[in-house]
């Protein structure tokens, strides 16, 4: 896929990077290390927890992805070309937005659903059990080495981030055989672009 075709494709830098950097077949984590950052790093920028990033950071970015100087140029250009034209494919009260609220609510109702049930008491107990191990862990580290404390603090967000990453797809793609489900985001769709 050229760089074109994935441009088309994005409406922002961070979207971008992460289809080229899967388009280059390069983990999150390995990205982040040539980088010099956390673990995390990477993944936070694709999933929005850091928002935005300055055309210095892009441009490393960028060609740890393979991209020559020119087309690392045209990606800034392009994506500051959107920013300042506050340009977008989708209006700004969008279908994302309230479809992702739907789900949001709908996915929150399922696992609060699920924490009632009597047999989730056992995951409950286990996972507080395993939290303060690793809190217990965590905080010895930290008065020993703080750098590999902060490095294996970023490592096990980024697992926990891609673990639920997963989880969620998987529930969506679950709950889309509900009919009733399917019917409340097509509805939101159809609202969004005035469809009757």
């Amino acid at each position: 896929m050229n760089i074109e075709k994935i441009l088309s494709l994005t409406d922002d830098i961070n979207t971008f990077i992460k289809i080229l950097r899967k388009q280059n077949n390069i983990s999150s984590k390995a990205l982040a290390q040539k980088l010099n950052k956390g673990a995390a790093y990477i993944s936070q920028i694709e999933n929005f927890r850091i928002k935005s990033i300055d055309d210095e950071t892009a441009r490393l970015i960028l060609k740890e992805l393979n991209l020559s100087d020119t087309d690392i140029q045209t990606v800034i250009d392009h994506f500051n070309e959107k920013r300042v034209l506050g340009e977008t494919r989708i209006p700004k009260n969008n279908t994302i937005n309230n479809t992702s609220e739907v789900l949001s609510k709908k996915v929150y109702e399922q696992i609060r659903d699920d924490y009632k049930k009597p047999e989730a008491n056992e995951t409950i107990e286990y996972f507080n059990e395993g939290m303060e191990l690793v809190v217990t862990k965590m905080t010895k580290m930290v008065q020993f080495d703080p750098e590999v404390a902060k490095q294996t603090l970023d490592e096990i967000i980024l697992i926990v981030d891609e673990n639920l990453s997963k989880a969620y797809q998987e529930r969506i793609l679950k709950m889309m055989d509900d009919p009733e489900f399917r019917e409340q985001i097509l509805s939101v769709m159809a609202d969004t672009f005035g469809v009757s």
